[in-house]
C-alpha cells in the first residue's frame, strides 16, 4: 500500500544551466523491502541515522539521495514519518515533529553566569 506526501515547497528539478524542467509537488512512497533496509544500513555505516533515513526515503520514493537532501526540512520530516510507517512497530521511532509554535517555551533559559533565568 503506497502513500503520498504533498510537499509544502515543491522540489524543482533543474538543468545544469538552472532551467526548471520539472516541479515535484507530491511524492509517492512505496513499501520497503528487506534489501532496501539492508542497503540503507550498509550505506550508513555505524551511527549515521541521517544517512540511513535519506537512503530509506530515497528507496521508498524512487528519488535520488540528492533530491531527498534538497527537500525543505518540514517536507523531509513528513516524508520520513511516512517512510517509517512501513516499518514493523518495534522499529518505529515515533513521529518526528517540528515544534513550529511561536509561543515561548516553559523551559527556563540559562544565563551567561551559569544560573537559570526565570
Amino acid at each position: 500500500m503506497k502513500r503520498t506526501v504533498d510537499l509544502k515547497t515543491p522540489l524543482k528539478i533543474q538543468t545544469k544551466s538552472g532551467e526548471v524542467i520539472e516541479e515535484i509537488k507530491t511524492i509517492t512512497l512505496y513499501p520497503l523491502k528487506g534489501g532496501d533496509l539492508l542497503s540503507a544500513f550498509d550505506a550508513a555505516g555505524t551511527d549515521k541515522v541521517g544517512t540511513m533515513l535519506a537512503h530509506l526515503a530515497s528507496r521508498s520514493s524512487r528519488l535520488t539521495i540528492s533530491q531527498i537532501q534538497a527537500l525543505e526540512v518540514e517536507d523531509l520530516f513528513a516524508v520520513v514519518n511516512e517512510v517509517q510507517s512501513f516499518f514493523p512497530r518495534g522499529l518505529q521511532i515515533g513521529p518526528i515533529v517540528l515544534n513550529s509554535s511561536s509561543e515561548p517555551s516553559d523551559i527556563p533559559t540559562v544565563s551567561t553566569t551559569g544560573g537559570q533565568d526565570n
